[in-house]
């Protein structure tokens, strides 16, 4: 359950607004994941990280909104969308 975290997540969502450039140097293998019903800040967000990180492959989902995978919605698995390797990942350290 991500209830927990909900709150810790929030506050580190405050203190990166308007300082995405400071992830630039992340060449992690990235996949942004987005739902064509989402929300448009939402949607908006997943653009602002699409530019930060070129490398980044991005999925939309048509139809779907934010919260889809807490709805028990079934959806197919867009093809070529594997989950990247998490190796040679550095954890971010606050700068």
């Amino acid at each position: 359950m991500l209830a927990p975290t909900l709150h810790c997540e929030f506050q580190l969502v405050i203190e990166i607004s308007g300082k995405l450039e400071k992830f630039q140097p992340i060449q992690a293998q990235l996949l942004l994941l987005s739902g064509s019903k989402s929300p448009a800040y939402l949607r908006d967000s997943v653009g602002a990280l699409e530019k930060v990180f070129p490398q980044a492959k991005k999925v939309v989902f048509p139809g779907l909104g934010h919260g889809a995978a807490h709805r028990g919605i079934p959806i197919e698995r867009p093809s070529g969308a594997g989950c990247p390797s998490t190796a040679g990942i550095l954890p971010l350290t606050a700068a």
